[in-house]
């Protein structure tokens, strides 16, 4: 496990770990772990989909799930005492993220289908657009 350090996030009150599995081919980290900085306890394990889908099945969430779990939490601290233009401004740009997010997906998918000559699972082919 390496620690995650990150200028912008200044917890004094927890660190962040990550690894990935040894035997996965993206190296991307999918195993992270939330400690408290005075006892090192593991308070929450966190495992992130590790290989495509389509291959190894959902066995851990994306970047949208944590996303939308995030979202979710402010948009309920926004929908409280606790509203502000900060938490309005998080909103606003995890919700950009998100979109960011969705777009690229639809592009990969758009790729992968127009690479393929169709979609896994229909007959038709798909016809280049000429712009």
């Amino acid at each position: 496990m390496k620690r995650l350090t990150n200028i912008l996030n200044e917890s004094e009150h927890t660190e962040i770990w990550h690894d990935y599995d040894s035997e996965s081919t993206t190296k991307i980290p999918t195993y992270f772990q939330v400690r408290p900085s005075a006892t090192m306890d593991v308070v929450s394990d966190v495992f992130f989909q590790d290989g495509k889908i389509q291959k190894f099945g959902v066995n851990g969430l994306s970047n949208e799930d944590l996303l939308t779990m995030v979202i979710c939490r402010i948009e309920h601290l926004q929908n409280s005492k606790f509203a502000c233009h900060e938490n309005n401004m998080v909103l606003n740009k995890l919700e950009e993220a998100l979109m960011w997010m969705n777009k690229r997906s639809l592009r990969i998918k758009s790729e992968v289908t127009s690479s393929n000559g169709k979609e896994e699972g229909t007959t038709s082919t798909k016809t280049s657009n000429v712009t």
